[in-house]
């Protein structure tokens, strides 16, 4: 996750996304055409904070890699 501060929202946002992913890649097939594409890159701002923009008004830092999803995953000790 880019931009986390490591705080209970972003672990939670990350457990829970791993967990709609992790449904959908046992389930996508059988129920729709096509294959699953996980989500491969979050990004944490504060909303509160007037200074902090939202993602779409940024330029990204890098490109999206698998590597988000398997560090996500890593949290709840599920990754590769």
């Amino acid at each position: 996750m880019q931009d986390t501060d490591g705080g209970d929202i972003d672990r939670l946002t990350l457990l829970a996304v791993n967990d709609v992913a992790d449904f959908w890649e046992k389930n996508y097939g059988a129920s729709l055409a096509g294959t699953f594409t996980p989500i491969e890159h979050l990004v944490s701002y504060d909303s509160n904070d007037p200074s902090a923009r939202p993602y779409a008004e940024r330029r990204p830092t890098r490109s999206p890699t698998r590597s988000t999803a398997r560090a996500a995953r890593s949290w709840r000790g599920t990754g590769p």
